[in-house]
């Protein structure tokens, strides 16, 4: 269950070096756009990496789940998650929808047991993200972010959430 007092008055940091930032506005979950809160994009250039508004959006309505526990983008994760996999840092993932371009079901699905073989050095559960009816499989893998976004980079995936322990969950744009 997500605690929704501790994604009060939050602001959303968005990194992956060079460095350039702008001010976005009400693009954290429902319970931190109640408190104004907004996101700083810390990030490739804008003309490197564009997302959408609504799939910047998206991503931080999206539920991220693993081990029966809920994080959302912008709000502390439960602190079991890294506990269970002896980490301080850890990423969601997946091999999904490239791009952010819907694929069938059985690409996807492969797609995924390749990221997983791409991952077998890392310890890692399996989890899912979820927006309504939209679902992704994913996996939270225990390590450092720059070397997971490399595999996630290879993947074609557009951001990964980054959990580190005692901080509030991010997105973290990757430079395609």
């Amino acid at each position: 269950m997500i605690d929704r007092r501790s994604c009060a008055g939050v602001t959303n940091v968005l990194r992956n070096p060079p460095l350039t930032a702008g001010l976005m506005r009400n693009s954290g979950s429902p319970a931190c756009q109640a408190s104004g809160a907004s996101t700083v994009a810390v990030g490739w250039a804008a003309s490197e990496v564009t997302l959408r508004p609504s799939l910047l959006r998206a991503y931080h309505l999206t539920s991220y789940h693993a081990a029966g526990q809920a994080v959302r983008i912008g709000c502390h994760p439960p602190g079991s998650l890294l506990a269970h996999l002896r980490s301080r840092h850890a990423v969601f993932i997946t091999a999904w929808n490239p791009l952010s371009r819907r694929m069938p079901r059985g690409w996807n699905d492969r797609a995924q047991r390749r990221l997983e073989l791409h991952l077998r050095r890392f310890r890692s559960l399996n989890g899912h993200g979820s927006l309504g009816t939209w679902h992704e499989a994913h996996l939270l893998v225990a390590g450092h972010p720059g070397a997971i976004s490399r595999i996630a980079r290879r993947f074609r995936q557009s951001a990964i959430v980054v959990l580190q322990q005692g901080r509030k969950a991010r997105l973290m744009l990757l430079q395609p």
